[in-house]
């Protein structure tokens, strides 16, 4: 009636039929079998049930599982909804509750569904979401099947938003956003994460779009050539002719990690517009350093004064 327990050295009690378990551990289970996350009872486990144990006294489940025929909520496993005559993935007092996510869903999926048992029709005036949404930003991980009365947005300048479902506000161009999620920017277009202006989204602009006004930028990116810091997209410093992946104040700054830096790499490099040289008496770090301990994702093209170690008893740590 008991099983070990290595975590804290001791024989611990083996859950009744009924109570919770991990399928993975079965033997901490008086029947020795978990079904569906419960413990079944002997006579379930003897006769070699393959279905659900029931919730408190793990008897072989007679009941169905979501998306299977139903035609009402006893019929259902877990206490699931039965909507459409199928049992959903919704508990039965979600649905007669007060949430109208659950609330105003009409039917549930069948068996033969990708996602078996979840919403996929809802009162009129409400959408059921389905991960094929436009203009929307969506979780399907928790929003899948979901009701709601607020998709699609009416306004062209706003956006559906799942999580707090409501109509949010685009971003202006120049504004931050993700190359993912364009359909945020009020153009549509979000280049090199920011929201292009309409011109550039208008004309399909491949560039990066500015900061701040959003125009389809004539500026340079890293590793390009440039004559000054004015030329390179991002504020980036020109060095070497060409630009930099550190900024132009970092440049100008008082830390020698970037100050000391005197050429930035091309295009052709594996990493366009690192640095790749520093005044005489430092050394970029590139990761080809031996007696060293490099962090290459926060390290590379750092200037270091201390590198090599002249102390062959030591070694170099660039964190």
């Amino acid at each position: 009636s008991t099983y070990y327990s290595q975590t804290y050295d001791y024989c611990a009690s083996k859950t009744s039929p009924g109570g919770s378990c991990s399928v993975e551990q079965p033997y901490k289970c008086a029947s020795g079998m978990c079904n569906s996350d419960i413990c079944c009872d002997q006579a379930a486990a003897d006769s070699g049930c393959t279905a659900a144990c029931d919730t408190g006294t793990g008897a072989c489940s007679t009941k169905v599982m979501s998306g299977e025929v139903c035609s009402s909520s006893a019929d259902c496993y877990g206490d699931k909804a039965c909507l459409g005559g199928r049992c959903c993935t919704m508990t039965q007092s979600s649905y007669t509750g007060s949430d109208t996510r659950y609330t105003k869903c009409t039917a549930c999926a069948d068996s033969a569904h990708g996602y078996p048992g979840v919403c996929v029709s809802c009162e009129t005036g409400y959408h059921s979401i389905n991960g094929e949404e436009t203009n929307a930003d969506i979780n399907l991980l928790y929003g899948r099947g979901i009701c709601t009365a607020n998709y699609p947005c009416s306004d062209s300048s706003t956006y559906y938003s799942q999580t707090y479902d409501y109509c949010a506000s685009k971003t202006s161009p120049g504004g931050s956003c993700s190359v993912e999620q364009p359909y945020k920017c009020a153009s549509g277009m979000c280049n090199s994460d920011i929201c292009c202006d309409q011109a550039a989204a208008d004309s399909g602009c491949t560039a990066a779009c500015d900061t701040g006004t959003g125009a389809c930028s004539t500026k340079v990116m890293s590793g390009e050539v440039c004559s000054s810091s004015a030329d390179c997209y991002g504020d980036k410093a020109c060095l070497g002719g060409r630009c930099c992946t550190m900024t132009q104040s970092s440049y100008t700054g008082s830390d020698t990690r970037y100050t000391k830096c005197t050429a930035c790499a091309d295009s052709a490099h594996g990493y366009p517009g690192v640095c790749v040289s520093c005044e005489t008496g430092y050394h970029s770090i590139n990761g080809e350093e031996t007696n060293a301990d490099i962090n290459l994702l926060y390290g590379r093209g750092i200037c270091t004064a201390n590198y090599p170690c002249s102390d062959s008893s030591t070694y170099y740590s660039q964190t």
